[in-house]
């Protein structure tokens, strides 16, 4: 199934970012919204294909409203982000509406019923830096290597997990090709671009010499 080998690509951009808090029903509000850190600055640890990431919060994307999804599907569309604030004190913090739909409805009953609804992003970096030996600074903390960097990441959505994403991706680990970062974003050659040509024409010798031999 072609959607599902790309769905499994892509799984290595999904992070868990812990919990999201649904605000109770106001009166005379009609819709409810939700808030929480999207990323606070810290490293991210134990992750099934990264093991540990740090996003670079100076570079960070996000344009226009983003969707809030239930378990990054697209056809489960909850709600949207309206508004967020970027600093190293607090890190991404978002602020969104729930939908009136189904989706959006089981999200805040269930938060209601005090299910503990996980956080998690898709994020599509422009380069990712990775630092195999001493130290980098960013988002004004020191962090050891072996540690990725994450430059100039894009956030496409947000997701209302009931899993977080390093659980429920664990299982795929072994389909992927070493960080192939396979994502067609902008038009624009940047260096993630050069790298997946290098990888392609690297691919491609090495199926011609197999054939040779």
């Amino acid at each position: 199934d072609p959607n599902e080998k790309q769905k499994k690509e892509q799984d290595q951009f999904c992070f868990q970012l812990g919990q999201v808090n649904v605000d109770k029903p106001e009166d005379g509000k009609k819709k409810r919204t939700f808030s929480g850190i999207a990323y606070s600055g810290e490293a991210i640890t134990d992750h099934w294909y990264w093991d540990k990431v740090v996003f670079d919060l100076d570079s960070i994307q996000i344009k226009g409203r983003i969707p809030a999804l239930l378990e990054h599907r697209t056809s489960q569309r909850a709600g949207a982000i309206n508004s967020h604030s970027v600093s190293h004190a607090e890190g991404l913090k978002i602020e969104g509406n729930l939908l009136s739909n189904e989706f959006g409805t089981q999200v805040a009953q269930d938060s209601d019923d005090d299910f503990p609804w996980q956080m998690s992003v898709r994020i599509y970096p422009a380069t990712v830096e990775e630092v195999k030996e001493g130290s980098v600074i960013v988002n004004g903390r020191t962090f050891q290597a072996p540690v990725a960097v994450f430059r100039g990441g894009r956030i496409r959505e947000v997701s209302f997990c009931a899993l977080g994403a390093d659980d429920n991706t664990n299982a795929v680990a072994a389909s992927h090709s070493p960080k192939n970062f396979n994502q067609p974003e902008d038009t624009n050659v940047t260096e993630l671009e050069k790298a997946q040509a290098a990888q392609k024409q690297a691919e491609t010798e090495r199926d011609a010499a197999q054939s040779e031999l």
